[in-house]
């Protein structure tokens, strides 16, 4: 391989022409590999063996309505009796070969998209029989023609073919379905298939693959523009970074995209009549000018002893999941920044309410569109005097975005995922003002100072009222300022005007913002520091719930370190939730592979300390202002959801901290590193990457068939469909 690049090398001295002819030969053998090698299974000589499909006499079906409908193409209606799955019995007159089954049958209800089959085969020893089982399940999609093809692999002639189907995708199998039945085909040639879907895949992952490695190869070489006297300003703004612009676009459209795999644009923008806590409820209990929701609380729910309790509540019609009931008024727990900045207004401009899923949609792409931007500015202002090259750059900003987990608040977009999106872009545009007035950073005082300064404050402050475990974060923030002012108090804050105005700048956001939400926790429950967790009707009874360091254990253990196995699930992989105690927990979904483990480069943060050097109070300036909000924090974020359990919209709330510190880290070390070393750092990356990506799309497909609730989006019939199908195009060998 080595000598067959240095023999392209010598022939074509143009690097973007040897580069474009190694592209095009990479897509031609993908396509190659899709032809054949996907495509395996439509190529033996076993499709040469004669087809046949049984007489409708010689096929027996159990559990099957006797009444039928002839259709028009030949099918026939039938129903299924009670909830029992049918099951197909062919008798051959003599022992046949069977090599491929083609069974036509597809439930008329959508919402029953895929359902798998046993099949077993029958065969005789003199008197004696014996069963013969398929090697796999055959899964058959709805919609997906090649995936009603299966590849039985028995080793003997049969004279009893039997097929059970077995389960559904999504459990919502039901008394009575009907299905249209087109008949069973034996030894049919599987057909050739040709999936875009997977060409796409690999040119996807080969051209980043290569665009990374060409970028490494490039990582010295400097453009050198020779300007005529007088151009040198009107080419510095005609400058315009694209290749920054095309990479950093990339997450939003990858947002755009997850978003759209929900069909949630197949929803209404707005809603004339319905929303759900926080796009209606509150939005009209504001406008009626009282804090607690308009829902009637059922008397019979008042009249429990302890109505907290889910058990004692079950059966009683009415009660609002979620909610919080104190006083015999139902309230609302989450912030109300998403509802103020997004919500309520929208309901004033149209009169009507804002569908969730968009206010998720459009606090995400705004929260990481400023995590790019202070992103690059922290890049700028870390690496002014030594330029990172754009390699390392791009490769730390995909392991940031992947890493984030604002993809997972995109799978489900409900009220739930209001409140974490919200409190993520209040937090990165925090962040990007306290980078830009220069906290951060090298960055002198310059002319915005003090507008970034309040800026900052006033996001921290929004992000805390969007969601209250922001909170810790703020402390953090206040913290920054602190040693910011202390270091700087003789020199750039000297004067009294100076030092006013940072304290005014920094203080008066929180303290409005502070206030604010006080009145409304006193408003609510006559008590300025209480947010009302405890009057939940939720998962558990949190008012009686004591504390258990068991469940503590349980959170940090999923969320950081939970392991995964290999399962014949789609994606190959399956999360492993790990319960320590017997104390209830509450998953709410498998896809519990830990952060760790998605990345395991987060391992090297253990390794820092004993790396950087300095007296106590160097070190103790790094606890402040580096080890608090990227490192302790996060945990301390994970473990307070004890109570509430595990999901994954809450790697949103401490993952972002954590891959800042570790990749700027990280990237310092890069820049000190030998060119050998330099080359292990690009790989390690560069795997980092892939593997954080791959377990992360693995994460989000897993989540989907595990929901048990339908969210308003239209996961059922259209996104979870698509997740089988997507599962059966990867594993092709199914």
């Amino acid at each position: 391989m080595k000598r067959f690049f240095a023999f392209l090398k010598e022939k074509i001295q143009i690097p973007w022409i040897r580069r474009l002819m190694i592209g095009i030969g990479l897509f031609v053998l993908l396509v190659g590999v899709e032809s054949f090698l996907m495509n395996a299974k439509s190529f033996p000589a076993r499709g040469e063996k004669r087809s046949f499909e049984p007489n409708s006499s010689l096929v027996q079906m159990q559990h099957v309505s006797s009444e039928k409908t002839d259709l028009e193409d030949g099918k026939q209606r039938r129903s299924v009796s009670g909830r029992q799955w049918p099951i197909f019995t062919i008798n051959f007159l003599e022992e046949k070969e069977v090599n491929t089954v083609y069974l036509d049958l597809d439930f008329e209800n959508e919402v029953i998209y895929r359902y798998t089959a046993e099949v077993t085969g029958t065969y005789f020893v003199g008197t004696e029989s014996f069963t013969e089982n398929a090697r796999s399940l055959m899964e058959v999609t709805s919609k997906a023609e090649h995936t009603r093809y299966f590849l039985t692999g028995f080793t003997h002639k049969v004279e009893k073919l039997t097929i059970t189907l077995k389960s559904v995708g999504n459990f919502s199998y039901y008394s009575g379905a009907t299905f249209l039945y087109g008949g069973i085909k034996i030894n049919e040639k599987m057909p050739f298939h040709f999936s875009w879907l997977r060409l796409g895949a690999g040119c996807l992952i080969a051209g980043t693959i290569m665009f990374f490695v060409c970028l490494y190869l490039d990582r010295n070489k400097i453009k050198k523009v020779v300007l005529l006297p007088g151009e040198e300003e009107k080419k510095k703004k005609l400058h315009i970074p694209w290749m920054d612009l095309v990479v950093y676009s990339i997450p939003l459209i990858a947002i755009l995209l997850m978003y759209a795999l929900h069909g949630n644009f197949a929803h209404t923008f707005l809603n004339p009549d319905s929303g759900t806590q926080i796009s209606k409820e509150l939005v009209d209990a504001f406008l009626h000018g009282h804090v607690y929701l308009d829902a009637e609380v059922p008397e019979a729910l008042l009249a429990l002893e302890n109505p907290y309790n889910p058990s004692s509540r079950s059966g009683i019609s009415g009660v609002l999941w979620d909610h919080l009931l104190y006083n015999g008024k139902y309230y609302s727990y989450y912030g109300i920044t998403p509802v103020f900045l997004l919500f309520l207004p929208m309901h004033l401009l149209t009169g009507q309410y804002l569908y969730d899923a968009y206010g998720v949609l459009f606090f995400c792409l705004i929260g990481t569109l400023f995590m790019t931007l202070s992103y690059e500015r922290l890049i700028r202002v870390t690496f002014q005097d030594k330029p990172l090259p754009p390699v390392m750059k791009y490769l730390a900003y995909g392991i940031l975005f992947v890493g984030s987990g604002v993809l997972f608040n995109l799978e489900r977009p409900y009220f739930y995922e209001v409140s974490t999106s919200c409190a993520f872009m209040c937090a990165m545009l925090a962040l990007f003002h306290l980078v830009s007035c220069g906290v951060i950073g090298k960055k002198e005082k310059g002319k915005f100072f003090y507008y970034h300064l309040a800026a900052s404050s006033l996001w921290g402050a929004l992000s805390v009222l969007s969601r209250a475990t922001m909170a810790l974060y703020a402390v953090c923030h206040i913290i920054l300022l602190g040693y910011f002012y202390w270091r700087n108090r003789k020199e750039a804050l000297g004067s009294g005007k100076a030092k006013v105005g940072f304290f005014l700048s920094c203080l008066v956001p929180y303290a409005i913002f502070g206030a604010i939400q006080c009145i409304y926790n006193y408003l609510r429950f006559g008590s300025f520091f209480d947010f009302g967790i405890e009057y939940s009707l939720t998962i558990a009874d949190f008012k009686n719930m004591p504390f258990y360091f068991d469940n503590l254990l349980t959170s940090i253990v999923n969320f950081m370190f939970g392991p995964f196995r290999f399962s014949q699930a789609p994606f190959f992989i399956e999360g492993i939730n790990s319960h320590i105690g017997n104390h209830y927990y509450f998953f709410e979904t498998s896809s519990t592979i830990g952060l760790y483990i998605r990345f395991p480069i987060l391992v090297l943060m253990f390794l820092i300390p004993f790396r950087e050097k300095g007296d106590w109070k160097v070190r103790l300036e790094r606890v402040l202002t580096r080890w608090l909000p990227c490192f302790i924090i996060p945990f301390v974020q994970v473990a307070i959801t004890w109570q509430s359990g595990f999901a994954t919209r809450y790697f949103l709330d401490f993952s972002w901290p954590m891959f800042f510190f570790l990749l700027f880290y990280l990237l310092h070390e890069y820049q000190r590193a030998k060119p050998k070393m330099q080359l292990a750092w690009f790989l390690v990356l560069s795997l980092s990457l892939f593997l954080g990506s791959l377990i992360t799309f693995n994460m989000c497909m897993i989540y989907v068939p595990s929901l048990t609730h339908h969210y308003g989006a239209d996961m059922r019939a259209i996104y979870t469909r698509f997740y089988y199908y997507l599962a059966r195009e990867i594993a092709f060998w199914r």
